[in-house]
Parts: structure tokens; sequence; C-alpha cells
């Protein structure tokens, strides 16, 4: 495998990190962010070439991500652009979704990706429904904390069908459909959603079978990923935020930085971050190869406790002024929070890991030695 960045990857890298870091500096709004995203073109680099996009790898979506979570930016950037784009990258054959991704890329159209149910994000187990009838697809059901719904335009809505799962893009704004305004830690308003026999033309299905509800799976993989990314990135910034505290506050007459105790917490929050960039980075490679879902859990289960541990190490070295709303450490501790719950628990990523590695009795070998 290879883990070195080519030169066109280096050059979006730092592109994105300077725009992301000028709207960090200015305190821009989400609204202002979205426009800037716009405006520069990157909207449309997530999208497949035939909705107008670069069609451009899941790695090079992370960057993306990891600079936004170095700059703590909430925008529907993730659950617009990148939610909306990974899903229709699946499901290529549908030209009424790429024609609405092709709105979004220029910063006209929002949509959500309206999927969790409860505390559950599993695909095979979804309990909305959708059904023909007098030529129609008919949606009933309920989704919760479906981040960006409440602004979108368009919602992709996944459901039960009797061909297996089925993939939905319907109006947000139209008979049946209710939505309650969420407001997370994270910062990105979300929404519960509730349709009523919502009737659809069959245009508005992007597709339902077995084959469908893989292609589901492996995008709520990708958006796992994705989120680890941002995570990744928000724990390095948060790193070099508290290494410039411990240097500049005194106790006792000397900085900090100078305490044992002090420098042991760091170097730990320093390997956190280090693992939790390999784990993501692996895992992100590892994408397109068999057992996916494995390597997904394992990266949110590792990154989530590494998140856990370093934003409350920062919060706890900066002391008193660490829980103050108005420093930036804050608005860190509450994205590594709120990514403890997005698209699974630590909790639910250990069930699907178990799963998909006692039946194999890889746990039997050494992964080192074999």
């Amino acid at each position: 495998m290879n883990f070195a960045l080519d030169e066109t990857q280096i050059a979006v890298r730092d592109a994105i990190e300077r725009l992301f870091g000028d709207l960090h500096r200015r305190t821009a709004s989400a609204e202002i962010a979205w426009n800037a995203l716009a405006g520069g073109g990157w909207l449309s680099f997530p999208l497949p070439e035939n909705c107008g996009g670069t069609g451009v790898t899941l790695f090079d979506i992370g960057m993306l991500m990891r600079a936004a979570g170095r700059n703590a930016l909430i925008t529907p950037f993730f659950s617009s652009s990148v939610s909306g784009s990974l899903l229709v990258r699946q499901l290529p054959n549908s030209a009424f979704a790429a024609s609405v991704m092709a709105d979004t890329a220029a910063g006209s159209v929002r949509v959500a990706f309206a999927h969790q149910e409860g505390a559950d994000y599993d695909p095979a187990r979804l309990t909305t429904t959708a059904c023909q009838k007098d030529g129609k697809w008919v949606v009933s059901g309920a989704k919760q904390l479906s981040l960006g719904a409440d602004d979108a335009d368009w919602l992709f809505v996944s459901a039960r069908t009797p061909e297996g799962t089925g993939v939905f893009l319907l109006e947000k704004a139209r008979d049946g459909v209710e939505l309650s305004r969420v407001r997370t830690l994270r910062g990105e308003d979300a929404a519960d959603i509730i349709m009523r026999s919502v009737a659809l033309d069959p245009a508005r299905c992007l597709g339902c079978g077995s084959d469908v509800g893989a292609a589901l799976s492996k995008t709520v993989d990708e958006l796992v990923l994705c989120l680890c990314w941002e995570a990744v990135g928000a724990m390095e910034d948060l790193l070099q935020q508290t290494i410039g505290y411990v240097k500049l506050r005194e106790q006792f007459g000397k900085p900090l930085a100078s305490f044992q105790t002090v420098q042991h917490r760091i170097a730990e929050m320093a390997v956190r971050c280090e693992e939790a960039h390999s784990m993501t980075e692996l895992a992100t490679l590892r994408a397109q190869e068999t057992g996916q879902r494995r390597s997904v859990s394992a990266a949110k289960v590792q990154v989530a406790r590494n998140a856990k541990y370093v934003a409350e190490a920062a919060v706890q070295l900066h002391g008193a002024v660490g829980f103050a709303q108005e420093l930036a450490v804050s608005r860190y501790f509450h994205l590594l929070t709120s990514f403890q719950h997005l698209y699974g628990t630590v909790e639910n990523h250990l069930l699907a890991y178990a799963d998909a590695t006692l039946p194999s009795r890889r746990h039997l070998t050494s992964a080192v030695l074999s």
C-alpha cells in the first residue's frame, strides 16, 4: 500500500487547508462557508464524473474532511455534498439524482441523507417501508437525527421494500413529510422526520433490491470513514492548541509545559492522534477490499476512544478556561463528543467487528505473524 501523497493530492490538500483556515479565522457562518465552498468549486469535488464532478477517491474526500476537522467548521459540506455524492457514486444509473447533485455542486440546492432510525444505522434493519401502489411508490416511516435535513431541499431516504432495500429521493416540502429541528453537539442542526404515506413517481426510486442494500451499506461505511477523517483533523489541531497553551501558561513561576506530568499527557495525546490517523488511513485504503465493514468498525472504535481521550485531556490541561464556550477548545470538544454517536456508537461497531471476525476465525491467528 502507498501511504504517500502525490503532487496533485498535496496541491489539493494545501488549497483546501488555506480556504478552511481563512474561513476559521474569519469565524465565518455556515452560510458563508457554504457559499465559499461553492464558489471555489469544492462542492463538486466529491461528485462522480457523471454529475459534473472530478471522480476522486475516498482518500481524497477524506483529506477535505480532515481539513474541515482541523478548523472545526460547521457547514453542510458533510451532510449535503459528501453524503449525497457518496450515495450517488454507488447508484450511478439514476439520472434524476445526478441532476439534483449537479445543482448541489453549484450551491443552489442542498440534500440530506435520511437513514438513521433510533440508535441503529445498519441498513439490514430498516423499519421505514416503501411499496408500490397505483403506479407510485408509497413511503412510510420515521428517521431520527438526519444531519442537515431541516435546511435541505431534497432527502435521500432509505427504506425496506418487498424486493429488499430501496433508496428514494423526495422533496422536503411536500405533503406527508413532517420535520422537527434538533440541535446537536456537533453544531449543525439535524431533524427528526416522519413520513406518512408519501406517494412518489417511479423516477424517484433510485433502486431497490439486494444490490442496492449492498451499495447502501458501503455508503454508510464510507460516511463513517469521512467522519473519522474529520475527527482526526480535530484531534490534531486540538493537540497543537494544547501544546501552545501549556507553553504560555505558568504555574509556580514555571510554564506548565515544564512539568513532567503535563509532558507525559501531551505525549499520550500525540500518540493517540497518530494512532487514529493510521487506523483511518488503513481503513480507507482497504475500502475496496473484502471485509470492509470489519476495517471500518475497527477504525471507528479506535478513533472514537482516542478522540474521547484527546478531547478530555485538552479541556483538563486548559484548566478552568477549558470549559468556556468562547474558547475554541470547547467547539472541538463538542465536535469530537458528537462523533462518538454518529453512524453507530463504539458498542455498535464492536458488535459489527465481532460479527465480521468470529465466523472467519481470524481471531485465532496472528495478524502480524501470518
